[in-house]
């Protein structure tokens, strides 16, 4: 691996040699696409996670649809120029199939189309960066709004169209400080990825991805998380750029799996870590981090695995912690 390269490199001839042949590999990968911000996509340029050699055996998330559930998505972005299905989308707002944003809302308004542009941006178009899963099918659920109950909108967010829908990928969750805050599922969520997790995507059974969560600085556990905690949900953190886990990352087994990622600490304005990814009315933001932003790319690259069908992938673009979750993973994949 490259890590091992610069963690050992010496003066000796045969190490320089090695160095120069993946240093010449990394430029060779930069030339794959025409997009501005493609070069500092570090997580992609350095192969950290064989995303890049599971694009040259022909895998590029094409015939797999990602939800993304999220506060919504700006399809109208050239990211997304012809790879929306709003067959797949809902807006619990509007009630409508388009699941653009509430630019009258609060907080980060651009926060769902960054995660999509980062499972699956489109690749080679000229504009900001790359996803993971470049030619995958995106839909989108709108699920925050003040008309519906939390639970019942949360409920059929993870369930709808769950026959076109194959990974939902969710990049929210609740702050866990320790012994408080518990993030409680209600009996319906808990029914609705059950069910899904087992009959959906045609009987093979839905994937389910939930941000790990970035509390960790309040010593916060996941273990208080019902979301990440499911044997129904695949729970992804952080590993920055520098090989360390983020100091935001919660503790806890629901954690089934670490993409390398943005540390939320790492201020935007420092390129050497940057995860560039679409913002509103066609800007590219360089905002995305945390386990919002592992999540997914986690999901682009599960998007990589079910294309290919080859479950093994699994172990070499994510890394895996062996509990229940992840052989759950591997079952649905196999059908």
């Amino acid at each position: 691996m490259l890590l091992g390269l610069l963690t050992y490199f010496d003066s000796s001839k045969e190490n320089c040699k090695t160095f120069l042949h993946h240093n010449k590999y990394r430029r060779s990968i930069r030339s794959l696409f025409d997009d501005p911000e493609f070069p500092n996509q570090y997580y992609l340029i350095n192969d950290y996670m064989n995303i890049v050699k599971t694009w040259q055996s022909g895998f590029n998330g094409d015939g797999v649809t990602i939800c993304i559930n999220d506060n919504g998505v700006d399809i109208t972005h050239p990211e997304f120029k012809g790879r929306f299905n709003l067959n797949a989308s809902f807006n619990f707002g509007t009630n409508r199939s388009d699941p653009s944003p509430d630019l009258s809302s609060s907080g980060n308004k651009a926060h769902g189309t960054m995660m999509a542009g980062l499972a699956g941006a489109t690749g080679g178009n000229g504009v900001c960066g790359v996803g993971v899963a470049f030619k995958a099918s995106l839909s989108g659920i709108m699920k925050v709004s003040k008309g519906w109950d939390f639970y019942e909108a949360t409920a059929r967010s993870l369930s709808y169209r769950n026959d076109i829908n194959d990974i939902y990928s969710n990049s929210w969750g609740f702050i866990t400080f320790y012994q408080s805050n518990i993030a409680y599922m209600h009996k319906r969520i808990k029914k609705a990825l059950k069910d899904n997790a087992e009959k959906g995507r045609q009987g093979r059974g839905n994937i389910f991805v939930f941000a790990g969560g970035n509390g960790g600085l309040f010593n916060g556990t996941c273990s208080y998380n019902e979301y990440t905690s499911s044997i129904y949900t695949i729970g992804i953190s952080v590993i920055t750029g520098r090989h360390t886990p983020s100091l935001q990352n919660v503790k806890c087994a629901g954690v089934s799996a670490v993409t390398y990622g943005r540390d939320g600490l790492d201020g935007v304005d420092n390129p050497e870590f940057r995860m560039p990814a679409p913002g509103l009315r066609g800007t590219c933001s360089f905002r995305a981090a945390a386990s919002s932003a592992s999540a997914a790319v986690a999901s682009g690259i599960l998007g990589l695995v079910l294309q290919a069908k080859y479950v093994p992938l699994i172990f070499s673009n994510l890394v895996p912690l062996f509990n229940i979750s992840t052989h759950f993973l591997i079952r649905s994949l196999a059908a």
